[in-house]
C-alpha cells in the first residue's frame, strides 16, 4: 500500500510508500489516468509536436513526466512485508493533522486582523 495525495493549490501529487518505490509505477500511472479530470486544461497546457504524435498514434500522454507535478516525499521505511496499511494510516493521520492545524492558524490571522480597536 502507498499514500497519493492531489495538492490543487499547487497542482502536485506526493507519494508516500513506506516500502520504498515499490508502487511508485502505479502511483504515477494512477496520476496519469485522473489527471485530465483533475484539471481539464492540462491537455491544452502541455501539447507539443511529440504529444500530438502520441495522441495521434493512441498511446497516453505522460502528465507527470511532462509538468514534473510528481513528488516523492521520503517517509519511515517498513522493516517487514505486511506493515504497509498501518504506514499508510499513520501517513493520513499526519497529513490530516497538520492540514487541520494550518486551517487553524489560518482562521486566528483572519480573525484577528479583523478585529477593530477603538
Amino acid at each position: 500500500w502507498a499514500l497519493l495525495i492531489y495538492q490543487r493549490h499547487n497542482n502536485t501529487f506526493y507519494y508516500l510508500d513506506s516500502a520504498g518505490t515499490y508502487n511508485l509505477t502505479y502511483a504515477q500511472a494512477f496520476a496519469n489516468k485522473i489527471y485530465p479530470y483533475i484539471d481539464p486544461e492540462s491537455k491544452k497546457k502541455v501539447v507539443t509536436e511529440s504529444n500530438d504524435e502520441k495522441q495521434n498514434q493512441g498511446q497516453t500522454m505522460d502528465y507527470v513526466k511532462v509538468l514534473k507535478n510528481f513528488v516523492q516525499l521520503q517517509v519511515p521505511q517498513q522493516s517487514n512485508s505486511y506493515d504497509c496499511g498501518m504506514y499508510v494510516i499513520e501517513f493520513t493521520k499526519f497529513v490530516a493533522t497538520y492540514y487541520l492545524e494550518q486551517l487553524k492558524v489560518a482562521k486566528q490571522k483572519s480573525s484577528s486582523s479583523s478585529i477593530i480597536i477603538t
